[in-house]
């Protein structure tokens, strides 16, 4: 029986889908409509549509479809709109720790728009009076005459005792109202940021509950019963439920899909991938094979969500043109979709025949210095976009998602270029350079940040509008790109990776006692909610590394949702295909690439230094040989880890004592050390700050089998 997931994308402009046969990884069926934020089911009914071309054009049956994955712009554009509820806050405290707790949870009015805010309406309760929990009804009601709407119930304590909320949370729930714990945002200390990030989760929550209601009633009436999965903002796919209890978590869902897909589509070490859509660009980080991640802000708040570091500027394909003083002053940040207008490279050559170049006002407060053409018979108004000044030159590829009319793209650079003084290709090239030159500004901050030398890094285009605006700007800036494979499609393709993602902090205790003990439980639950969602137990890794600047351990397990057919199975890399991943992801000769070991999930890979004794004795390539760097590649081919400089140690798992001694013979004076045994890969970095000997216990958490210990270390 053949199978088939699909993918839905809903952009800023348009909402994509993509149907895929699982069995060969081919695309069988797209559609694409309008996004809809203004009908009454909101973004449903645009998936809905799209949803529906895309399975009438790939002519399958509903119940041969196994997953329905979707990214979201939604909860950002709750937040941007100001489309909030009211948060009702509860404080929960013994009178001794009131002071404190006050001071860390009664936020103020949290500013979202000019004109809108989150407002908050808050409680402290004493603890020390067990009738509190008896009184919620009443303290709940007193907050809803207030303006309450949705509720956060918060604790210095929930940390280590988390039935102190919860149990306060459920009589809110009880009386039909939507409640948010503290501890169930974050697992590490820090009361403050922790009741921030509840609170606007909990602000958005009315919004979102409708918006998971609406999807999955559309979805299912087109007899569609496979499950509905929606990407977060960390790159993994979740269950729509998270839109119901954590939708803070899907922020950023799109361009996160964006970069999941390019890393599956072009297996690379490190990265720079620009996302360019019709009304925004996105621009994200790769390095050693994974996206950045970053803890994310809402209006300057810090919360407690991680999700991929994305910077997003107003440029893009759609991004229309600004003109004073008969000079082109910029491009964007208003596109013709959102001014509601089509482009002139879109319009059929005949309906400019009879226009003239105007200046308007897109949306209410934009200045009115954007350039227009007006036909004079019936006062329709067309856009001059990047997209139109790429056709003109006809720079953009047959068949490509941009290509429009030539002719029309001419006609509206002629117009504008006679009132600016310039011929078509210079009016053309001006509007493409100030675009570039915007996106080359959030680039430089990009590589300053990062540390990032441009000319040494990898570009790679993605989006839509991917091959109106990077291939010039690659040319503008002399540096090298890369288009990913049906860019238009690229977030779509990132959710029917399938890859599911589960992310826990944990504070490193001052005392090493309970650190093991600790890990279990949270690699425990990790494990246990991956497979909830769905995951191949085969395909689960898990990474655990120390943030210093916390002073916390996060595990991160990931794992990929198992195909009808096991078609995973057959998505398994060999040992002659990780050279050439290796090699093209980090534009390496595949001949100073070897395989040095392997277990189960990893292959330990070894890059070289063209040495005269690696070319005269090639056998001796070793752990003890010099090399460039360590790779650690797993079996579906995604590049987990690289260490520049650096060797390994393999022990056998029946001398796993030996690994502190390993560890304390080649010293702690290290750049760097992991340790991967079994599925797990431990940043070593924490445990210099414990009793080394419990790096034994972590090592027996969750072994696989008699899996062999590899130490990767750099100096």
């Amino acid at each position: 029986m053949r199978t088939y997931k699909v993918g839905i994308d809903v952009g800023g402009t348009f909402t994509k889908a993509i149907v895929i046969d699982t069995g060969s990884n081919r695309i069988v069926g797209r559609g694409i409509t309008h996004t809809t934020y203004n009908s009454s089911n909101n973004i449903a009914d645009g998936i809905v549509r799209a949803l529906r071309i895309a399975v009438e054009n790939s002519d399958i049956h509903p119940d041969d479809i196994s997953l329905v994955a979707f990214s979201t712009t939604h909860t950002v554009n709750a937040l941007l709109e100001g489309d909030v509820a009211t948060v009702g806050i509860v404080a929960l405290a013994p009178s001794k720790y009131a002071k404190i707790t006050i001071k860390r949870t009664n936020i103020r009015d949290i500013k979202i728009t000019e004109e809108r805010k989150l407002s908050i309406v808050y409680k402290f309760i004493n603890t020390d009076d067990p009738s509190y929990i008896e009184n919620a009804e009443s303290i709940v009601k007193e907050m809803v005459s207030k303006g309450a709407r949705s509720f956060v119930v918060t604790s210095p304590f929930a940390i280590e005792n988390p039935e102190i909320e919860r149990s306060f949370a459920d009589r809110i729930r009880k009386l039909g109202y939507m409640a948010v714990c503290g501890h169930e945002m974050s697992n590490l200390y820090g009361l403050e940021v922790r009741t921030i990030t509840a609170a606007i989760n909990a602000s958005i929550l009315p919004r979102m509950v409708k918006v998971a209601d609406s999807v999955e009633k559309g979805v299912r009436s087109l007899g569609i019963k496979a499950p509905i999965m929606v990407m977060r903002g960390d790159g993994g796919v979740t269950s729509i439920d998270i839109l119901r209890k954590k939708p803070l978590q899907t922020i950023l869902s799109g361009p996160a899909a964006s970069i999941i897909g390019a890393l599956h589509n072009i297996k690379i070490d490190d990265a720079v991938f620009i996302e360019v859509g019709g009304t925004s660009t996105n621009i994200g980080v790769i390095k050693g094979g994974k996206p950045v991640m970053s803890y994310v802000k809402v209006m300057g708040y810090p919360t407690s969500i991680r999700s991929i570091d994305v910077h997003i500027g107003g440029i893009a394909g759609g991004s229309m043109v600004r003109v004073q003083g008969r000079k082109i002053i910029d491009v964007g940040p208003r596109s013709a979709h959102i001014a509601g207008l089509p482009y002139s490279s879109f319009t059929d050559p005949r309906k400019l025949d009879n226009v003239e170049l105007v200046f308007i006002s897109p949306r209410d407060g934009d200045p009115e210095d954007y350039a227009v053409l007006r036909n004079t018979d019936t006062g329709e108004l067309y856009a001059i976009t990047t997209t139109c000044a790429a056709n003109a030159l006809d720079i953009i590829p047959d068949q490509d998602f941009a290509k429009g009319y030539i002719e029309s793209a001419r006609k509206a650079m002629r117009i504008l270029g006679e009132y600016l003084g310039l011929s078509i290709e210079d009016t053309a090239n001006a509007i493409l350079r100030k675009a570039v030159d915007n996106i080359f500004e959030i680039l430089k901050h990009v590589a300053k940040e990062h540390k990032l030398k441009l000319n040494n890094t990898h570009i790679i285009g993605g989006g839509g509008a991917a091959s109106v605006l990077v291939p010039y700007l690659s040319r503008r800036y002399r540096f090298n790109y890369k288009v990913s494979e049906h860019p238009e499609y690229i977030s779509a393709l990132g959710m029917l990776i399938g890859l599911v993602r589960e992310e826990m902090e944990v504070t490193l205790p001052s005392s090493s006692t309970s650190i093991d003990g600790e890990l279990d439980r949270v690699m425990s639950e990790i494990y246990d909610s991956l497979m909830s969602k769905g995951a191949d137990p085969e395909t689960i890794t898990i990474d655990i590394e120390y943030d210093h600047s916390k002073s916390a351990i996060r595990v991160i397990g990931t794992g990929y949702i198992k195909d009808h057919g096991d078609t995973r199975e057959k998505n398994r890399i060999g040992v002659e295909d990780v050279v050439s991943i290796v090699s093209k992801g980090l534009g390496i000769d595949g001949s100073n690439i070897v395989v040095e070991d392997k277990n189960r999930y990893y292959y330990i890979v070894g890059i070289y230094n063209k040495s005269r004794s690696l070319k005269l004795f090639p056998a001796i390539r070793n752990r003890n040989a010099k090399k460039r760097s360590i790779v650690v590649i797993d079996k579906w081919g995604r590049i987990r880890l690289k260490l520049n400089n650096s060797s390994f140690i393999k022990i056998s798992s029946d001398r796993i004592q030996d690994v502190v001694t390993e560890i304390e013979r080649i010293g702690r004076g290290l750049k760097e050390a992991y340790i991967v045994s079994g599925y797990k890969i431990i940043d070593l970095s924490f445990t210099f700050s414990i009793d080394i000997g419990k790096i034994i216990d972590i090592l027996k958490l969750h072994r696989s089998g008699s899996e062999d210990i590899y130490i990767i270390f750099s100096r």
